[in-house]
Order: structure tokens, then C-alpha cells, then sequence
């Protein structure tokens, strides 16, 4: 079953928090969000995603629990020393007799120190990595099947009403043609009046009567119906829902264009109507 774009999936460990989230989107988009001890591994882990991945965006958070991880305090000696001379000569020019703020170069000149995760970016942290992705992409495909199931059945459903009216619009037809047909027999014979030949005037009612006909317009909308409906038990993309729903858009149109008759022309209303919903669930599915 077709899997929607939208969704969550989320796993922890001790050391990692990860989630990702799923957006409607057009083209297939993978943002990372990253701690700047796992930039190294960027490529690999938007890797594993976009294997599982075939349209939208999908944004994944990964955190390291800050409680489990052990850092380590990394000093760079020569921005330390060159640091605190500078400072030690202002000091003397400006006649300043305090301690120099040891805790000031140390916090706030930058690359003086670091922290560091204690294990570093390595071939095995990386595979306990891996495996929490692929977890946490397993529970945020499962929110998208869940999701996409409930599309499908909402959208199915309204394929069959679009299928009920679509019967209706055909009786409805029927029922103007005969009607139609008969008044505009009735028009010419008075033009002519009797006198007329009959398979002239026959011929005339036929040649003004096609002007009307929507037969070919209603045969293909009940195929387009029948193959959007057998489309939606298979694992079907949500383009090529969309493209069924422009073929139904494009059948109704034609029809209310030819047949100005007001129950017609209502019928047509509720299978656009319908056909809307379709196309804009249709476009939350992969």
C-alpha cells in the first residue's frame, strides 16, 4: 500500500536521541540536523535515507544525550599562550595590577578550548549509529503506511461517489436527449411544415442532437473511474492519481460545456468537487 509523505519516526538509546519528520513536498529533500561531532558522517547517514526514501522532504534531528556521553576538555596551548600574552602586555601598558582572567581566554576567545565527544567519529560508534537510523526510518515508515492507508481509503471512497454520480449524469443525459430530440423534431417539422420529407428532417434533428451528444465523454470517464478505483489496490504513486483525476477533470468539462440542462451541470459540480479532494490527497502520497 502506498505510503503517505508526511510522518514521524523516532529512537533513542542511551548516547542518541533521533527523530524525522516527513513534509508534503514535490521533489525528494533531506536535511540533516547534526552535533558538529558528527559532520564526518553526514554523507553516510543521508545515504541510508535517501535508499529509503522516494519523494518529499524529511528532515532528521540527531542529538547525543548529553547525561551518557563523556566529553573531553581539549586545550589549544599556542591560542592559550598567545592569548594570555597579549593580554599580560595590556595589562602593563595600561598599569592594571589584577590576575589576568585565566577563565575569560578559556571561555570566550575562540579555538582556545573544545570539547570532544570521547570516542570520536569511528568505523564502530558508526555502526551503532547506523543501526539507531535505520530503526528510527523503520518507525517513520511505519507512520507513513499507517498515514497512506488512511489517504487510500478516504480517496477510494470518494471514487466510488464520483462513480454514483457519474451514473446519474448518464440517465440524466439519456433522459435530455430524448426530450431534446423530440422538441427539436417538433421545431422543424413547423419550419418546414408537412411537406417535408421525413428522413430530411430526421437528418436535421440527428446533425443538431450530435452537437449535444457526451456518449464518447461518458464512456471515457467510466473507464478513467474504473482504472483510478483498480489503480488504489496496488502500491500506486500519488502522480499517478493525480493524472487519472486531470482525465476526469478534463471528461466533466467537456460534458457541462455541451449540455447546459441544470441537473447536469449540478452532477458536474459534485464530481469536481470530489475529484479536488482526490488530487489534493493524492498529492500528500509518495
Amino acid at each position: 500500500m502506498s505510503g503517505s509523505m508526511t510522518g514521524w519516526g523516532i529512537y533513542k538509546t542511551p548516547e542518541l536521541n533521533i527523530a524525522i519528520r516527513g513534509l508534503n513536498s514535490k521533489y525528494k529533500e533531506i536535511y540533516l540536523h547534526l552535533p558538529q561531532d558528527l559532520i564526518e558522517a553526514e554523507p553516510l547517514i543521508y545515504k541510508i535515507i535517501n535508499e529509503r526514501i522516494t519523494r518529499g522532504r524529511v528532515d532528521m534531528y540527531l542529538n547525543f544525550n548529553i547525561e551518557k556521553i563523556k566529553r573531553k576538555y581539549i586545550i589549544n596551548n599556542y591560542l592559550f599562550n598567545d592569548a594570555y600574552k597579549k593580554i599580560q602586555n595590556m595589562f602593563k601598558k595600561l598599569n592594571i595590577k589584577q590576575d589576568l582572567p585565566i577563565e575569560y581566554i578559556l571561555r570566550d576567545v575562540e579555538g582556545v578550548a573544545t570539547t570532544q565527544v570521547m570516542y570520536g567519529y569511528n568505523k564502530l560508534s558508526f555502526e551503532k549509529i547506523k543501526k539507531a537510523v535505520i530503526l528510527a526510518i523503520d518507525d517513520f515508515e511505519k507512520s507513513k503506511k499507517a498515514e497512506g492507508t488512511r489517504l487510500i481509503k478516504n480517496i477510494r471512497e470518494n471514487i466510488l461517489k464520483i462513480e454514483k454520480i457519474s451514473k446519474k449524469i448518464k440517465i440524466q443525459f439519456l433522459n435530455f436527449r430524448d426530450v431534446y430530440t423530440e422538441k427539436t423534431r417538433k421545431k422543424i417539422e413547423e419550419i418546414f411544415k408537412s411537406d417535408t420529407d421525413k428522413n430530411i428532417i430526421n437528418k436535421d434533428v440527428v446533425e443538431i442532437i450530435e452537437k449535444y451528444d457526451v456518449t464518447e465523454e461518458l464512456v471515457r470517464l467510466e473507464s478513467h473511474i474504473k482504472q483510478l478505483l483498480m489503480i488504489t489496490k496496488l502500491d500506486v504513486s500519488g502522480k499517478k492519481i493525480d493524472f487519472f483525476t486531470q482525465e476526469i477533470f478534463r471528461e466533466v468539462n467537456t460534458i457541462s460545456s455541451k449540455i447546459q440542462d441544470v441537473n447536469i451541470v449540478g452532477l458536474v459540480i459534485q464530481i469536481k468537487e470530489l475529484t479536488e479532494k482526490i488530487r489534493e490527497q493524492a498529492q500528500n502520497l509518495e
